[in-house]
């Protein structure tokens, strides 16, 4: 079989993805299995000159929304916890 040669002038190159844009959507992936606390950390390592900030801000702040909405909901005591309360005389 004859090997294909492509002209050097035509070859695409394609970019190497940057920090901060694997670090968002790896914090995006995250956020969206539920792991929001793991997000948040990837978030806040996005560094202030990175192009992807913007986004970085907007999901940081969406993450925080959902902690917060989760925090407000009553505690539930496990199963059996009341027995657990009791003192036996």
């Amino acid at each position: 079989m004859p090997a294909v040669s492509v002209p050097a002038g035509r070859e695409s190159v394609l970019p190497m993805p940057r920090r901060g844009e694997t670090t968002l959507n790896r914090a995006r992936a995250l956020a969206a299995s539920g792991h929001l606390h793991d997000a948040l950390t990837l978030v806040e390592s996005i560094r202030p000159t990175d192009p992807q900030k913007a986004d970085a801000d907007g999901l940081r702040a969406e993450i925080q929304r959902q902690l917060l909405a989760l925090t407000s909901l009553p505690a539930v005591a496990p199963p059996g916890a009341e027995k657990a309360d009791r003192r036996l005389p």
